[in-house]
């Protein structure tokens, strides 16, 4: 497979997991990172942005964001393997978008183990909620252990909410601004990914508050997330440090840019390949 190649039930999975972003590539590589940007009242146009990027081995199937059938007002990718998804959004009165993202255990020790129930069934789950407010209500902490450790978030046009099991259930509000995820906690200063890559889109965002349609969203996000110099790792020597990544097996293996706007429409781009290569195609 070339550095730009392709690969390739609403339902959650009883045992595997795989509906997360983030998966183990090999010790050699350290810790395996995906990583979102969600921005909250940031646009006047758009309050809320959200951009991510995900990291899968190659030849793990899945399939590109659509409506999901028999669920119209869903949209969400879908991993053929365990059945869940990565990241997704609901149309409607109020229209939210939820993500997950694999918890490591810290920045070089290698991911969680994985639980009896698949993490990417837990974002369809949210999915199926009628708002973010239900969503702090979907786990509690006994149902919150029967996951491999995650990261969750739920966002709508006024609010966003985190949700992870890696100590516990924790449930909190992310504040108003620029939010960067990957695999440990929020804006985490100790993630090499996490720490360069706010820095580029703490860079984009004069460019995100002055749009006035969709579309104008998607140039300087596709910048930030097709970027491989944005590593804060003092080192430079972890592919997995970088925000695009491409290794022999694993690698960005798509990028998302969905918000919703001031009049509770949502726009989703999607670019079906590593974001430094492939443009980005609307899907609603």
């Amino acid at each position: 497979m070339d550095r730009c190649g392709r690969s390739g039930r609403l339902r959650p999975s009883a045992s595997s997991d795989g509906g997360g972003l983030c998966l183990p590539v090999s010790a050699s590589l350290g810790t395996v990172v995906c990583t979102l940007a969600l921005c909250l009242g940031v646009s006047r146009a758009f309050p809320l942005i959200v951009a991510a990027n995900r990291d899968e081995f190659y030849d793990r199937p899945s399939e590109a964001p659509r409506r999901r059938p028999g669920h119209p007002e869903i949209v969400a990718g879908l991993d053929l393997r365990a059945g869940g998804t990565w990241l997704g959004c609901r149309e409607g009165g109020n229209p939210f978008v939820v993500a997950v993202l694999n918890r490591s255990r810290g920045w070089g020790q290698g991911p969680a183990a994985p639980g009896e129930r698949s993490r990417g069934s837990l974002a369809f789950e949210a999915l199926g909620l009628d708002c973010v407010d239900d969503v702090a209500g979907l786990l509690d902490a006994e149902s919150a252990a029967l996951y491999g450790a995650f990261n969750l978030v739920a966002a709508d046009s006024k609010q966003a909410l985190f949700l992870s099991n890696a100590h516990g259930l924790e449930c909190k509000p992310l504040a108003r601004g620029l939010s960067v995820l990957t695999n440990l906690a929020p804006d985490d200063p100790h993630c090499p990914r996490g720490a360069g890559a706010r820095k580029d889109f703490e860079a984009a965002l004069p460019e995100l508050a002055a749009v006035v349609e969709a579309g104008q969203l998607v140039p300087p996000l596709a910048r930030v997330l097709g970027n491989h110099q944005n590593s804060a790792d003092p080192d430079d020597r972890n592919p997995l440090a970088r925000l695009c990544v491409h290794t022999e097996a694993y690698g960005t293996r798509s990028s998302s840019v969905v918000a919703i706007g001031a009049d509770a429409k949502v726009a989703y781009f999607h670019a079906e390949g590593p974001p430094c290569c492939t443009p980005f195609e609307r899907i609603v």
